[in-house]
């Protein structure tokens, strides 16, 4: 039979998700996919609940109620908000809507995997930008745009390095980015730093007034705990969010997900609550791979980066924490073939991670 497939779904190299298994055990410690280690909100599990006994009626098409909470939290407008699926999706639309073949789109060398497979997707290049220790660079990003530029997607925090630029380094990109190309802006992990974590970090939800051409995108998965609800959002000019809801099917979100979703977003002790934790033990994970004699690369989302300096040394790591039942996401596709991350779990994982967590050999 011939392959009835587009030829550009051949260049796109499958995402793939953190381990969750380990073979002969069944019970593990999952530190490989930065999930929250509370799950959902208990307000949002009741929200679910009660909005699956009207779940035969059809979701709000454009989650008016889910899209307003969203608006009052953040002081935005919710008419330049899309919900969808998770972000993935409103990444994967974004790439529908204003590239096409012979298109590029701008990513970086450490960035999440999911940009050059929207790329590829819509037929466009992935133009694949040189980092400066583990952080994007404003310049290269700059130099790299060409008239068949489209895209550039840069996520802050970064995943899996958890870099990140700050507000006067996001400004030099928008002072010199073409009004014609589209900057997504994926601050997936932006709960866990916004308010002061570090002094030069800070959302830019509030730039996109200013620039037409900027869209940040947000997701439920990470400090909501949501990952198998499937919720994202974005927050962009009418005139993308316009093309973002013709492209969206017209029921992508679920009910149970909106009111989930609602729940959730109101929930601040909850969200004080992660953030509190996040912190705490995103320094105590730092401080104790540091101790085992690993190198780590400082971040401010919810996992660390540490780097064994060899292949035999990270095949060891990873290989000890399994035989305990740890599973942490080894990062080889990301163009970081000695490095292992791992996510801040609840304070008894975190303590197992470091208690087997093997010195590093000299």
């Amino acid at each position: 039979m011939p392959n009835l497939a587009h030829p550009n779904l051949l260049n796109i190299a499958p995402y793939k998700p953190g381990q969750s298994k380990i073979s002969g055990m069944e019970k593990v410690i999952k530190l490989s996919s930065n999930e929250s280690p509370f799950g959902m909100p208990e307000s949002a599990q009741k929200a679910a609940q009660a909005a699956l006994t009207k779940a035969h009626r059809y979701p709000d098409p454009s989650a008016s109620r889910l899209r307003e909470t969203i608006a009052k939290r953040y002081r935005l407008n919710a008419d330049q908000i899309v919900c969808g699926a998770g972000s993935d999706e409103l990444l994967m639309l974004l790439a529908e809507g204003f590239a096409t073949t012979g298109d590029e789109i701008i990513c970086t060398k450490h960035g999440f995997s999911m940009y050059p497979i929207c790329a590829h997707r819509v037929g466009a290049t992935p133009v694949i930008v040189d980092e400066k220790a583990l952080k994007a660079d404003p310049v290269a990003i700059i130099n790299a745009i060409s008239k068949r530029t489209k895209l550039i997607y840069l996520a802050n925090p970064n995943n899996p390095t958890g870099t990140y630029l700050s507000h006067d380094e996001i400004g030099q990109l928008l002072a010199a980015i073409p009004p014609e190309v589209l900057f997504v802006l994926d601050e997936a992990y932006a709960e866990y730093a916004e308010n002061g974590l570090v002094a030069d970090y800070e959302s830019h939800l509030q730039l996109v007034e200013k620039h037409p051409n900027l869209v940040v995108t947000r997701t439920y998965s990470k400090i909501y705990g949501m990952g198998g609800m499937r919720l994202g959002w974005c927050y962009g000019s009418p005139m993308i969010v316009d093309a973002l809801h013709r492209l969206r099917g017209p029921f992508n979100v679920s009910s149970v997900t909106q009111a989930a979703g609602i729940a959730a977003m109101e929930d601040m002790d909850f969200y004080n609550m992660s953030r509190a934790h996040n912190q705490e033990f995103l320094r105590f994970l730092g401080q104790k791979i540091t101790e085992k004699g690993y190198k780590i690369t400082p971040a401010i989302a919810n996992f660390v980066l540490f780097d064994c300096e060899t292949e035999a040394m990270m095949e060891k790591a990873d290989r000890t924490l399994q035989e305990s039942g740890i599973i942490i996401r080894r990062v080889d596709s990301y163009h970081l073939p000695t490095h292992l991350r791992v996510t801040v779990g609840s304070e008894e994982e975190c303590i197992l991670f470091a208690n087997n967590l093997p010195e590093k050999n000299d």
